[in-house]
Formats: C-alpha cells, sequence, structure tokens
C-alpha cells in the first residue's frame, strides 16, 4: 500500500510539469501535400510565461514563427492531414483548427488574428499512458463549411 502511495504521490507531483508539443509541419489536403503552406514555430516549446494575455499574439502564433510561403486551396468536403517528422511518444489531448482568412485579406497577409477560426476535429486521450501510439487525423471538412 505505501508503494502505491507513494507512486500516486509521484504522480500527481510530476504531471503538472509533464506537457506534449509535437509541430506538424506538413500539410495534406487532398493530392496536395505541401511543408511551405504552414506556419511553423522555430521550437516546439510551450511558450512560458504567456506574454500578456491570452489574447497575445505569442499565443496565437508561438514566438517569431517562420511564416508560411505558400497557400493552398481546400475545398469544402475535402479530406486534410498533418504530418510531424517526429514520432508522438508521449500521448496527449489534440484540437485543430482552421481558419477562414478576413474580407480584404490574402492568406499570406492575416496574421491570424479575430474571430475567423473554427474547431475541424479534437481527439481525446484513450490509450494507457506508457503505450507507444500511431494517430491518425481524419476528418472530413463539412460541405459548405468556411474556408
Amino acid at each position: 500500500m505505501r508503494a502505491l502511495s507513494a507512486f500516486l504521490c509521484l504522480v500527481f507531483v510530476v504531471s503538472p510539469s509533464v506537457s506534449s508539443h509535437y509541430i506538424f509541419n506538413t500539410l495534406i489536403a487532398g493530392n496536395q501535400v505541401s511543408r511551405t503552406a504552414v506556419r511553423v514555430p522555430q521550437n516546439n516549446s510551450p511558450i512560458q510565461p504567456v506574454r500578456g494575455s491570452v489574447d497575445s499574439p505569442y499565443l496565437r502564433c508561438n514566438v517569431d514563427p517562420f511564416p508560411a510561403t505558400s497557400t493552398v486551396n481546400i475545398a469544402a468536403g475535402s479530406v486534410i492531414g498533418f504530418k510531424s517528422d517526429v514520432p508522438i511518444y508521449h500521448s496527449g489531448p489534440a484540437a485543430i483548427y482552421l481558419g477562414k482568412v478576413p474580407p480584404g485579406q490574402t492568406a499570406a497577409s492575416w496574421d491570424g488574428s479575430g474571430p475567423q477560426w473554427f474547431k475541424v476535429r479534437k481527439i481525446f486521450f484513450r490509450v494507457p499512458v506508457w503505450a507507444l501510439i500511431t494517430w491518425i487525423f481524419v476528418t472530413d471538412c463539412p460541405l459548405g463549411s468556411p474556408l
């Protein structure tokens, strides 16, 4: 019983310092595969501390991200995917968002600010903690979704 108590105590002490973070640097849209249409942060470390408020551009775009150098047109109803260069070895929840470019701007000029973001998919943690996993992010943008 003492061993179990010690283990649970260790889990609760260590858990807050653990964070998963991966950069999905490849966009797959239909038969198009692009690494240049993805805005990539300079590193995959969580932002600490968040500078300013939750509305900070540092939280939205990480710190000084490398801008995407191209765009990809994605039709409503298309299957999209994202790929990481490194294997996912510690699992956790994931959320995928897309943003609709505001009127009067292009995908290249938009800084990502504003309420134009919509959730495409969320994935919850469902496997044993120490298991190696393979995630396949497959989802559809419903016909008529604003892209």
